[in-house]
């Protein structure tokens, strides 16, 4: 399985005084890693100049961020929120 993404999952370790601490519940853990294990997925079916396949999980902490700016969302990415 997928870890949470190091860009967007950082924050997670450090409460609001800059001391780490791990603040997320084991719910929104496992739903986060859900959620980045279905975008990796997804994007890790793109390739780019004909043949060379994407890496969704070396990818993620940007495909995340551009999965958040799409309005309205593509279809495929619909699911990894439901």
């Amino acid at each position: 399985m997928l870890s949470p993404s190091p860009t967007y999952a950082q924050g997670r370790k450090f409460d609001k005084t800059g001391k780490r601490s791990e603040w997320w519940d084991k719910n929104t853990v496992d739903g986060f890693t859900k959620k980045a294990q279905c975008i990796s997925d997804q994007f890790s079916t793109y390739t780019i100049h004909g043949d060379k396949k994407v890496s969704g999980e070396l990818t993620l902490g940007e495909d995340i961020a551009d999965s958040g700016g799409y309005y309205p969302p593509p279809p495929s990415i619909l699911f990894c929120f439901a």
